[in-house]
Formats: structure tokens, C-alpha cells, sequence
């Protein structure tokens, strides 16, 4: 890489939304609002997001393109379906194919309290953020700048 990442200590807690009640009525919900659609195999998030837990007791989002934001009191996620298009011939090879919703077909929201009980795996905020291309480094750092001085400003 051209030019590296500064390197961090900042770790962001990786959310994991699926197990939740919202996410588990995505189907029924589609069903009665599309009654004449074929219902989605499955539902996920926009992104993959990860919180840090700031000291004045707020959260600081952050997904995997870099772009963060502070929270107080609540946040939304966009859901996007999937479609299982495989065909007999691909099953017959043990292939799969796939159609992804191309906008989002809903917006699930979530209380700060319930974001902080969702499971999550710790990472480093330098592997968080996905690399690709100067965009998403300057989001990377704009991030890390951010969190190290709230941080700091606390310890």
C-alpha cells in the first residue's frame, strides 16, 4: 500500500443485528406489505457497523466505509433482501445464485441500550474500516483522529 494506515488502538465492538426480535418479523412484515411479491430468503444490513462507547456515555457509529457518526439516543440501520435465484441446473452442480435488493426495503431502528446489548466482536478500528482507495482511508483517518482525542480526553 502506497501509503500505510497510522496505526490505532481504538477498538470498535463489530454489532451483530440478526438474532433480534426486528430482524426476525423481516418476513412476516414483507408478506403482509407485499402480499403479491415472492417474500425475500433473506434480509441484511446495508453494512456491517461497530460502535465505540465514548466517555460522555454516547456512542460513536462507525461501518466498514469509514463513515462514522455520534449517537445519543437512537439509531437506524437500512435492511436490503436477497432472493435465492438458483436455477435446477446450478443445484444439480451444488451451485447458488443470488438476488440482492439494489435500495434498501426498510429501516430498523434500535435505542442506544439496545445496540450496547447486542452481541459484538471486538476489532481494531485500522481492520474495521475496509481499504480501498483514498476515500475510505481518509474516512479510516477522519474516524481515528476523532475517537483518540475523545478518548484521550477521558483516560
Amino acid at each position: 500500500m502506497r501509503n500505510p494506515r497510522t496505526p490505532t488502538t481504538v477498538m470498535v465492538r463489530k454489532i451483530d443485528f440478526t438474532g433480534t426480535d426486528e430482524f426476525a418479523t423481516l418476513s412476516e412484515w414483507y408478506t403482509e406489505t407485499h402480499p403479491d411479491k415472492e417474500c425475500p430468503t433473506k434480509f441484511r444490513v446495508s453494512h456491517t457497523w461497530g460502535y465505540v462507547d465514548l466517555p460522555d456515555g454516547s456512542l460513536w457509529l462507525v461501518c466498514t466505509e469509514g463513515v462514522g457518526y455520534g449517537c445519543r439516543e437512537r439509531i437506524e440501520v437500512s435492511v436490503h433482501a436477497e432472493w435465492d435465484r438458483t436455477t435446477p441446473e446450478q443445484a444439480a452442480k451444488g451451485e447458488t445464485s443470488a438476488g440482492w435488493s439494489m435500495f434498501p426495503i426498510a429501516e430498523l431502528t434500535f435505542t442506544v441500550e439496545e445496540v450496547r446489548a447486542l452481541p459484538t466482536e471486538e476489532v481494531n478500528l485500522e481492520d474495521f474500516v475496509r481499504r480501498f482507495g483514498a476515500r475510505l482511508e481518509n474516512n479510516y483517518d477522519n474516524n481515528r483522529t476523532h475517537l483518540e482525542a475523545a478518548l484521550e480526553g477521558a483516560a
